[in-house]
């Protein structure tokens, strides 16, 4: 906080400056000048962000060798005052970081730093002179994807019908031997029944019995 107004405003002091404390050791001149296109080109576009961010990132090529940076501005700077900033850091590159292969300043206003390592995550907008990563392959055609999710409801689904397939069947199985039991039981009824009936056939009636054998005669 402060007793002045500092948005709006390029704030350039105080600074603070560190490096990484190799030396690019071969090629020094080629280095330096691959280092300062890189910073312009950034410089530019951040300076033409919005409101929301006035940030770039990006790559360069120097002999043997990678150059990757981010240079950044405050949101509330315009873009001539961005550009301002930046400039004024980037000056500060021979003064303080001439030859090294990494380092950093930051202003109130803005900030820069540079490394032979990539140091910012991919998903930030990579801008400037980059050296692309090869695109992801198309999905073949010849290729079907499966949610797991799908794959794990289709999977309970054929679980829950083999259950109920294997529960099906027991109980058919048990009412069929019921069946087959009862079915044998009644069959057994049936044929008792029927010999009592043919043995109640054979039965007569005792005087019709007698009369017809005249008393039970020796001669019939």
């Amino acid at each position: 906080y402060t007793n002045r107004t500092i948005l709006g405003v390029a704030e350039t002091l105080p600074s603070l400056y560190t490096w990484n404390l190799n030396n690019a050791t071969s090629t020094k001149d080629a280095f330096k000048q691959a280092v300062s296109s890189l910073m312009d080109n950034l410089a530019n576009i951040a300076s033409t962000g919005t409101s929301l961010g006035k940030f770039a990132t990006g790559s360069a090529l120097s002999p043997f060798q990678a150059i990757y940076a981010l240079v950044q501005c405050t949101p509330d700077l315009t873009m001539n005052e961005c550009s301002y900033c930046l400039s004024q850091a980037i000056g500060e590159i021979p003064q303080f970081l001439d030859t090294k292969r990494g380092g950093r300043i930051y202003m109130p206003s803005c900030y820069f730093r540079f490394e032979i390592e990539r140091f910012y995550d991919l998903t930030a907008a990579d801008t400037g002179t980059t050296i692309p990563s090869p695109p992801s392959p198309p999905p073949s055609n010849d290729t079907t994807t499966i949610d797991n999710s799908l794959l794990f409801s289709f999977f309970c689904n054929v679980v829950n019908e083999f259950r109920l397939s294997v529960v099906t069947a027991s109980t058919a199985d048990s009412f069929f031997v019921f069946f087959l039991g009862y079915t044998s039981v009644e069959h057994e009824l049936t044929e008792a029944e029927d010999e009592i009936t043919t043995v109640k056939s054979l039965q007569y009636d005792f005087n019709t019995i007698r009369a017809a054998t005249d008393h039970f005669s020796d001669a019939n």
